[in-house]
């Protein structure tokens, strides 16, 4: 009986000093599927999270929840069409976010205090970010607005202390309550008498006027006004005439 015990433990002995580790081990990585057609995939050496699939993340989904200590980037595959609200709240080592061009809203506290969130791109294919969708990113420093976007709800960068510039399009035709609160120094880059024009000089916030001239288009209206075009575009002082003010107009603008 003696011996049969010693010969186990010694196979046992052996194989340890064979094998790797890992072959006694379970994989680090980890991967699920929820909703219709999704699925998510974890990387624990790149602590990247992959979302793949078609349609809507659910909303208040709680998948993650076990997980949140291990990645600091969340990969959002095309396909993708909304980020439930709560997707993400509270999931303070996020530094990265990508985002798909399939990608049409962002949902309600999405992105909730992820106090580690540095940028974001926002691609051209969202239309609407939900109320408080990156409210209290403290480290959100960097936010890239695509051109599609319409709507922004209450409070979307409230608290984002560390925003200091961000640029509106002219597509944005509603803006909640308060979207920049708390954001002391932030500067909004707009078009004049647009909509977020109206809505910072409301709300006391820092502009700046962006230009729809270039410096080719001032060459445009030189030969405009020199053999009398009718070119509606340049006319920018409102008297119905193209002259030389509207050529120094635009070249002021420019320079703004």
């Amino acid at each position: 009986m003696m011996k049969k015990i010693f010969a186990t433990v010694l196979c046992i002995v052996l194989l340890c000093t064979v094998l790797p580790l890992g072959a006694f081990t379970a994989s680090a990585d980890a991967s699920g599927t929820f909703g219709d057609d999704m699925r998510w995939t974890l990387n624990d050496t790149t602590k990247v999270l992959t979302i793949s699939g078609n349609g809507a993340i659910p909303d208040n989904l709680s998948e993650f929840e076990f997980y949140k200590s291990r990645f600091n980037t969340v990969v959002i595959g095309n396909g993708i069409t909304r980020i439930g609200s709560y997707a993400f709240t509270y999931f303070d080592n996020i530094t990265t976010v990508t985002l798909p061009e399939t990608l049409k809203s962002i949902g309600s506290s999405a992105f909730y205090s992820c106090t580690s969130l540095k940028s974001v791109a926002i691609p051209n294919s969202v239309t609407t970010l939900e109320n408080n969708a990156f409210y209290g990113c403290t480290s959100l420093s960097t936010v890239t607005v695509g051109n599609g976007l319409t709507t922004l709800g209450m409070q979307v960068f409230s608290s984002c202390s560390s925003l200091t510039s961000i640029n509106l399009p002219e597509s944005v035709k509603q803006m909640g309550w308060n979207v920049f609160g708390g954001c002391g120094n932030l500067t909004i880059s707009c078009y004049a008498d647009s909509y977020a024009m109206q809505y910072a000089k409301d709300y006391r916030i820092n502009v700046k006027v962006l230009s729809k001239f270039t410096a080719a288009d001032i060459v445009r209206a030189k030969i405009v006004i020199l053999y009398g075009i009718v070119a509606p575009q340049y006319e920018v002082t409102g008297d119905g005439v193209m002259d030389v003010r509207d050529l120094v107009a635009m070249k002021k603008e420019i320079a703004a």
